[in-house]
């Protein structure tokens, strides 16, 4: 029996890099994942992945369409866990973007606000959607994942490692 067995978790980003392998991870591990991404061509082929790795005691997962900003699809999430395996318990916060390495002043307001959103704000809404229902089953877990930009924030990348930072301190 795996560590996280009857487990169930959202993770964000989860089409490829960190996340798919924390999906990966998590349902070897025996927990359900909802893979949450807007990149639906990878998070449709790590669904399929995860599905093809069979195993006694492996979780399963499913892909849902997820813009990590936007409230109405965190509430989608939470309803698609409760709804596909029965409950949720774990929130890994995962996706992240960031913008050309440039000089702070030469970054376009549409690119800091990407970052912002992506970044800070998905991390909000995850809390503001999810909180109260960890609350009402007192119990639940969110995991957060930054950056070594957090505290060491490299030359022309401000505004991301400033968005790390705040992961650090809220976590």
């Amino acid at each position: 029996m795996g560590r996280l067995q009857g487990l169930v978790a959202i993770v964000t980003g989860a089409s490829s890099g960190f996340g798919e392998a924390i999906a990966k991870a998590y349902t070897k591990e025996g927990a359900d994942v909802v893979i949450a991404d807007i990149a639906e061509e990878g998070g449709k082929r790590v669904e399929k992945e995860i599905a093809e790795a069979k195993g006694e005691g492996r979780g399963s997962a499913v892909f849902l369409r997820f813009d990590c900003t936007k409230k109405d699809d965190w509430a989608k999430g939470l309803q698609l866990a409760k709804e596909k395996f029965g409950k949720l318990d774990i929130v890994v916060n995962n996706a992240g973007t960031t913008y050309k390495k440039q000089p702070s002043i030469e970054v376009s307001e549409a690119d800091f606000d990407k970052v912002v959103n992506v970044n800070v704000k998905s991390i909000y809404q995850s809390v503001m959607v999810v909180m109260p229902y960890f609350v009402e089953r007192k119990s639940g877990q969110f995991i957060n994942t930054s950056s070594v930009a957090g505290t060491r924030v490299r030359p022309g990348m401000v505004w991301y490692g400033g968005t790390k930072g705040f992961v650090n301190v809220v976590s």
